[in-house]
């Protein structure tokens, strides 16, 4: 038997960090459920583009952009890739994040440019 007003008493109070966590998982999913899953784009795979791209953006990193130049030539030689995925790993700042937005950028960019 407890005593009145002991721990097992008082009104469950919520967890500030429990209630910080909820609405970060929540703004999360909204995010993803905003997401356009349903639109398709066709992708630019001109490799002569995307290395002037690559250049442009990006000084040094040879070997990475040859490797880049290799993945966009295999995905516009292959009917399908069962994983076309490419995926950069490193500390912060050196340019994981640019590389890939200049990917998008030779992906997107218009042949006519």
């Amino acid at each position: 038997m407890s005593r009145p007003g002991a721990q097992g008493d008082r009104p469950h109070e919520p967890d500030p960090v429990g209630l910080a966590r909820g609405r970060v998982i929540r703004t999360y999913v909204d995010w993803l459920i905003a997401l356009p899953w349903n639109v398709a784009t066709t992708d630019n795979l001109d490799i002569k583009a995307a290395a002037i791209i690559l250049d442009e953006d990006h000084y040094g990193l040879e070997k990475i952009k040859d490797r880049i130049l290799e993945y966009l030539a295999v995905r516009s030689l292959a009917e399908t890739l069962r994983s076309p995925i490419l995926a950069f790993v490193g500390p912060p700042g050196v340019g994981k994040t640019s590389l890939g937005k200049s990917i998008a950028r030779a992906m997107a960019a218009s042949s006519s440019e």
